[in-house]
């Protein structure tokens, strides 16, 4: 279906009612004063009496299929002039852009959480619905609220928690874990390990619940929840698990798009919502989204070899100061797609084939990938003799293909915990400057004005 009907017949279901003013009202977990948060969320309960009043609440692409912000203006994939840093209006932008973990972000706090929230609403008010358990529209809004519960938490564990790391799990600080909508019950920090937990359940119950494929990418279905999955083992190196639902998923549906088939003058060459896309989400608030001004390093531009047909369709080369991204698939080059799809399974595969010792499975499925991505007449097939020269590819095709998808910083954290550090580089002003994750974990602070309304414990 065409995305911008899609969001019309999204926009018409909201008219038909004032549920979505008076939970989102509902939704600033953390932003509202101190009264406000003593109070239940009884409220909805009032107002909430179908079916379509929950759909309409998860169906608020805007504000429910959102990721973490920071992540990508973090990453080292682009850098911005001194005078364009100088400018941005925001100070969280600025800071995040130099790394400075102590910044406000207040932003990605209070947006994850609201997705937490509004999912909880929906999971509160569905048994007060004439619906059975064996309802379809039962399933399938419990199903999706399951899952974009579990999508937040994950975002919320790659930017205010420490890496996974068995040995230290249950001990480390994880994040927030609210399963209900009632304000009053009191906020606390759960364990890495617990947060980990709850995420891998809820998706493991949304898989039983949803249908194969949805029929829009804007919302989770089992081929969502597989592949959600899949990055979330691959993030705590269970990489037996990271193979089997990476494979559970491709077996829903595989389908790569065939780069030689697309234009590559185009302004925004990627289709939105096209046939690669698993769960969509963007975040079309980041430094990144400023075409204009966030700006690609020749040294990372340079990666990609001629033949390789992610070079023209990923970037707009003015000069060697001025080359740009204009490869989301977001069909835009005004925000950031940062969803899930099947490229990026493809890698999680290819990678739990890597760490298992399965090089030939690995070569096989990076193989495909570059098929896909390749003028025909330069196609050469990867070859690779020991562990490490496989996971020199692998690494670097997830650095060619997952191109501003967010996905940058939550690599270093997870190969800094497996030893293999990563060192970020990033020009600021007429200096480069370096995160060496080999001494500092990215782990940034939780907001203050969250710690003066809470007893939570700061990183």
């Amino acid at each position: 279906m065409d995305f911008w009907l899609e969001c019309s017949i999204i926009k018409t279901r909201f008219m038909r009612r004032i549920i979505f003013i008076i939970c989102f009202a509902l939704g600033g977990m953390f932003t509202g004063c101190e009264e406000f948060l003593d109070k239940k969320s009884d409220m909805s309960l009032t107002v909430i009496d179908s079916p379509d009043d929950l759909f309409a609440l998860m169906d608020d692409i805007s504000r429910m299929n959102r990721s973490a912000v920071v992540l990508q203006n973090a990453s080292d994939e682009y850098y911005l002039t001194q005078a364009d840093l100088n400018s941005l209006p925001k100070e969280f932008d600025r800071e995040s852009h130099v790394w400075d973990l102590k910044t406000q972000n207040v932003e990605d706090w209070n947006a994850l959480y609201h997705i937490v929230h509004i999912s909880n609403v929906v999971l509160d008010n569905l048994e007060g619905l004439n619906l059975q358990e064996t309802d379809r529209q039962f399933k399938v809004l419990k199903g999706m609220a399951l899952f974009y519960r579990s999508h937040a938490y994950y975002n919320l564990l790659q930017i205010f928690s420490k890496q996974y790391n068995e040995m230290s799990a249950s001990a480390d600080l994880g994040i927030v874990l609210r399963t209900n909508s009632d304000f009053s019950v009191k906020s606390r920090r759960s364990t890495v390990e617990e947060s980990y937990k709850q995420v891998i359940t809820d998706l493991e119950k949304a898989s039983l619940l949803l249908d194969p494929l949805s029929a829009y990418r804007t919302r989770p279905s089992e081929w969502a929840c597989e592949a959600l999955l899949a990055r979330v083992y691959l993030i705590m190196g269970d990489f037996e698990k990271s193979e089997i639902h990476a494979a559970r998923c491709l077996a829903i549906s595989d389908v790569l798009l065939d780069y030689n088939e697309i234009p590559n003058n185009a302004a925004a060459p990627f289709q939105l919502l096209n046939d690669e896309i698993i769960f969509y989400s963007n975040t079309s608030v980041a430094i990144t989204a400023q075409a204009a001004k966030a700006l690609v390093p020749a040294e990372v531009y340079n990666q990609y070899e001629e033949g390789d047909l992610r070079k023209s369709l990923f970037f707009d080369v003015r000069n060697v100061a001025r080359i740009t991204f204009k490869g989301s698939y977001n069909g835009s080059i005004y925000n950031v797609f940062n969803g899930i799809a099947t490229d990026e399974v493809y890698l999680i595969l290819a990678e739990s084939y890597i760490r298992l010792d399965k090089l030939d499975e690995a070569l096989e499925v990076l193989n495909m990938l570059k098929r896909h991505r390749w003028n025909r007449e330069n196609f050469e097939l990867f070859s690779a003799v020991t562990k490490e020269e496989c996971l020199d590819i692998l690494k670097t095709e997830r650095l060619r293909q997952l191109f501003f998808r967010g996905q940058r910083i939550i690599d270093c954290r997870r190969w800094r915990n497996l030893g293999e550090n990563v060192m970020l580089n990033r020009l600021i002003g007429d200096i480069n400057v370096d995160f060496d994750f080999s001494t500092t974990e990215m782990v940034w602070n939780i907001p203050d004005q969250v710690l003066n309304l809470t007893d939570l414990s700061q990183n």
